[in-house]
């Protein structure tokens, strides 16, 4: 279990089993809010293509959308996490992992994907952060 506390409110997270699940699963970032909490049949309708310019290309419900593919950085691993049932108390939230994934393709309305973009910026904030939270050596 991992333990974080978060504007007062601890959360656990079950990570004993990452190693044995199934995965990788593909994951997709678009950009929309979908109103729905359940299965959905998104491989017969989310087709992305490669692009003449070698990108992606996706519509979904008439938009264009164009991805890139980003992998998770070396040392990490990509985890998506359900909420138990049970953990409905403000203070304290349980979550458990139902699957890891290695990449992540996300996706942009009408512009194609570039590298400041917020997806690919995290390989930034990860360097930073190492960094800033490395010991100090002896000078």
């Amino acid at each position: 279990w991992g333990i974080r506390q978060l504007a007062g409110m601890e959360i656990t997270i079950d990570t004993k089993e990452v190693c044995s699940l199934p995965g990788p699963v593909d994951v997709h970032l678009v950009p929309c809010t979908i109103k729905h909490d359940g299965s959905a049949k998104v491989n017969g309708y989310f087709l992305p293509t490669t692009s003449e310019t070698g990108g992606m290309e996706c519509a979904l419900r008439g938009r264009q959308l164009f991805g890139a593919t980003f992998p998770i950085p070396k040392g990490f691993t990509g985890i998506i996490v359900n909420e138990e049932d049970d953990s409905f108390d403000d203070s304290h939230r349980k979550w458990s992992v139902i699957d890891k994934f290695e990449q992540i393709t996300y996706w942009n309305h009408d512009t194609t994907p570039s590298p400041t973009d917020d997806i690919p910026r995290l390989q930034h904030w990860i360097t930073l952060s190492k960094a800033i939270h490395d010991p100090v050596g002896n000078a």
